[in-house]
Order: structure tokens, then C-alpha cells, then sequence
């Protein structure tokens, strides 16, 4: 899992396992750019770097998720490309992106908190290790654990780790 963790992620100053980021560049200073970012890096680089550098600067979900964070870093920077990023991660199966518009317009923030609903609705439906289709699932410990993700990635889990995910069953209303 990328992770601010650093196992699987570079930083500026050079913890972790991946290559460094090249010293001296204030620009990637404080950021963990995951070693998995792939064709994805210089965009996740654009987003890490909308982060208030005393936040904490890291994408805390695995790689599958990052062609939908992508594709709503563009949509949201056609609305506003001033907007500030908070956070970025994955809470209870499904992806946060926490961001501030800094438009005033209402129908402009509507439309922003709209995107983000979006992709956050979107993401229980692509799996977050490898990207295919997915559902949101539940794990079989004790405090289960929530989610998305596709039968192949979650029998590669369970044969790995012993943890067995299923799918989510919403309790009737």
C-alpha cells in the first residue's frame, strides 16, 4: 500500500525506499511521492504541492486510485486552478479528497463539492490496488476493514496476509 509509511514512498529528503527527490528542490521539499506513481508522478507531484507544506504531504491510498485522482485534479483545476488540496487518502473504502475552492461564486463551489462527491461515489466501484472494476468490501477481523477492491486483488490479499474481504452488504433500511 502506498503510504506516508515510507516504505513505498520517496521523499525530499530522501527516507524511504525509493530514490530520493533531487536535493535542493524546494518545490518537492516535504513531499512522499509514491514509488508507484508511475505516468501518474508529475501530476500527484502538482497535487502533493497544493498542500499547505505543515499538512503533511502524501497520498495515503494504493496506485489504483490514482488515474481517478488525476482525473479529478484536472477537472477541479478547469473550476478553479487556485484551489488548495488538504488531503488525500482512502477511509472506509472509498477515496477523500479534501479541498478548499477559492472562488466565491456559489454555483462554482457547488459544482467543486459536486466533483469531489463524485469521485468519492465513483471510487467504491474501481478497485484501489490495480484499478478494475470493483465493489466496496469488508475484511474478516475482529474490527473489519472497508475496502474497494476487485476478486483477483482481494484473493492475492487473502493468500498473502490470511485477510479475506467480501463484499459489503448494506444493512436493509
Amino acid at each position: 500500500m502506498t503510504s506516508r509509511a515510507g516504505d513505498e514512498s520517496t521523499t525530499a529528503e530522501g527516507v524511504g525506499a525509493g530514490q530520493p527527490a533531487p536535493p535542493g528542490d524546494l518545490e518537492l521539499a516535504g513531499m512522499e511521492i509514491p514509488e508507484d506513481a508511475g505516468d501518474h508522478r508529475d501530476a500527484l507531484i502538482d497535487i502533493l504541492s497544493r498542500i499547505p507544506p505543515h499538512w503533511g504531504r502524501w497520498i495515503d491510498c494504493e496506485a489504483g486510485w490514482f488515474p481517478l485522482i488525476v482525473e479529478l485534479h484536472g477537472q477541479l483545476l478547469e473550476l478553479d486552478p487556485n484551489y488548495v488540496v488538504r488531503q488525500v487518502k482512502e477511509k472506509f473504502g472509498s477515496l477523500r479528497y479534501y479541498a478548499g475552492s477559492s472562488i466565491a461564486d456559489p454555483v462554482a463551489q457547488q459544482r467543486f463539492s459536486t466533483l469531489l462527491e463524485i469521485a468519492e461515489r465513483f471510487s467504491t466501484t474501481v478497485c484501489e490496488v490495480c484499478a478494475n472494476p470493483a465493489r466496496l468490501s469488508v475484511s474478516n477481523d475482529s474490527e473489519p476493514w472497508h475496502k474497494t477492491i476487485c476478486t483477483t486483488c482481494a484473493q492475492n490479499v487473502a493468500a498473502n496476509t490470511g485477510r479475506v474481504f467480501r463484499p459489503h452488504v448494506p444493512p436493509p433500511r
